[in-house]
């Protein structure tokens, strides 16, 4: 399960693994220092797109990232895939009907069908629920392993 402080602890390791500041990762990430400021006290989960620009600045595990895992494997991870693409193929592939998957995990069907037809991105949450309704790790679930 995906909790929040994790995030923001893992967060706050990171930067400083890298002697960052906010203001510096603020500007890499093109997000304004504030946001930053919120997503370290644990206030407010980044935007899918803020996540995953976290994930390629630090090149680390979604999966580690999110406080999921202990450790981040030492891996070299591959660009993360269209979440609507990659959810539908993921689907398929296990023989699970968008239905079946909307009873399992109880989204909306425009939710569902915006990031089937990539109009939107799910947040932090849905994407943590989402893998785990697949029973993959978050990273499996982007296409990065």
């Amino acid at each position: 399960m995906f909790i929040l402080s994790n995030f923001a602890e893992r967060l706050a390791e990171l930067m400083q693994e890298n002697g960052l500041h906010q203001t510096a990762l603020a500007q890499a990430l093109n997000t304004s220092r504030p946001k930053l400021g919120l997503y370290l006290r644990a206030e407010h989960a980044p935007s899918y797109e803020n996540f995953i620009a976290l994930l390629a600045f630090f090149g680390c595990s979604a999966d580690y990232l999110l406080g999921l895992t202990e450790q981040s494997p030492d891996l070299t991870y591959k660009p993360v895939l269209p979440f609507g693409a990659r959810l539908r193929s993921l689907l398929g592939a296990r023989g699970i009907s968008v239905y079946a998957f909307q009873k399992a995990t109880n989204f909306s069907w425009s939710v569902l069908y915006k990031w089937l037809g990539g109009k939107a991105a799910p947040s932090l949450y849905n994407l943590v629920k989402t893998a785990e309704t697949l029973d993959i790790s978050v990273d499996e679930l982007l296409g990065r392993i």
